[in-house]
């Protein structure tokens, strides 16, 4: 990442401000003269997060069911939620997230 300073937009902003006079270290007022270099994103392990996978694994047994009427209330659900979100968008101009 760099970060580059209008040095002549720092003076003018100093020279207009009201009040006593605001002091400004000369090294405020010079460009970096190096760029420190972006550090690089932690390398791949390759490792699984088991516990993760446990958890999501512990999460879809708990809400499984294979109750008619409970499944028919979910598909209604995410029915209504699709159809709102759609009106939204179309009210925006944007297009349907649900075709």
């Amino acid at each position: 990442m760099r970060v580059v300073f209008d040095t002549n937009i720092l003076a003018r902003a100093i020279v207009k401000t009201p009040g006593p006079a605001i002091e400004v270290e000369a090294s405020a007022m010079k460009q970096p003269s190096t760029v420190e270099p972006v550090s690089a994103p932690p390398p791949q392990t390759g490792s699984i997060d088991t516990a993760t996978l446990e958890l999501l694994a512990a999460w879809k047994a708990e809400d499984a069911t294979s109750d008619p009427e409970k499944l028919r209330e979910a598909d209604k659900e995410i029915a209504e939620f699709k159809k709102a979100m759609n009106e939204t968008r179309t009210a925006v101009g944007a297009r349907p997230l649900f075709p």
